[in-house]
């Protein structure tokens, strides 16, 4: 994730792994964004998101990884 601490706006890469979803979440557990992946190793988040904490879970049938996001 880069740049991590963002103004709100961020990307997302990965290398490796094949994911097909990706959700984000608030530190309270609301989802903000939920999509499915299209293009593989990248994904751009353009929402102007406010300031605190974020997850973003990358999943596939097999694997999941998170990463905190901070939001300054």
């Amino acid at each position: 994730v880069f740049p991590n601490p963002s103004d709100g706006e961020f990307a997302i890469q990965w290398k490796g792994e094949v994911y097909n979803q990706i959700e984000i979440f608030e530190a309270t557990g609301k989802i903000i964004v939920k999509e499915k992946l299209l293009q593989q190793e990248i994904f751009n988040v353009n929402e102007k998101l406010k300031f605190g904490v974020y997850w973003v879970k990358l999943s596939n049938e097999k694997s999941i990884a998170t990463q905190k996001v901070i939001v300054e």
